[in-house]
This record gives structure tokens, sequence and C-alpha cells, in this order.
């Protein structure tokens, strides 16, 4: 009997932005240069001004 645990998860759409960084990856892979603006984490804060600006409208 297959486990319905199995099924379920054979089910789930994949994230998007995985899809998309599978193909940026293919394409670069072809000897495209891409330049990989979409998924991560910034290893910076934001802008003081923004800061300022989130603080008074909140």
């Amino acid at each position: 009997m297959p486990n319905s645990w199995t099924r379920r998860a054979q089910e789930i759409d994949s994230f998007k932005v995985m899809d998309l960084l599978k193909r940026a990856s293919e394409l670069a892979a072809q000897g495209l240069d891409v330049v990989h603006m979409g998924a991560g984490e910034p290893d910076f804060g934001a802008a003081p001004a923004v800061v300022d600006r989130a603080r008074t409208t909140l």
C-alpha cells in the first residue's frame, strides 16, 4: 500500500522562485550571462530614510 504522505507531498506545487533559479542555472550552464536578482536575503539593512518613513507611517 503506497504511503499517503508521499502521495500528498508529490501533489504540492513547487516554490516558483526555485523554478526561476533552476532555469537561470540552466541558462548560465549554456554560457549565457545571467544576473540573479530575485531570491535571497540581503546582507545590508534598509536605507535610513526608508526606516524613518516606515516609522512615521506605521
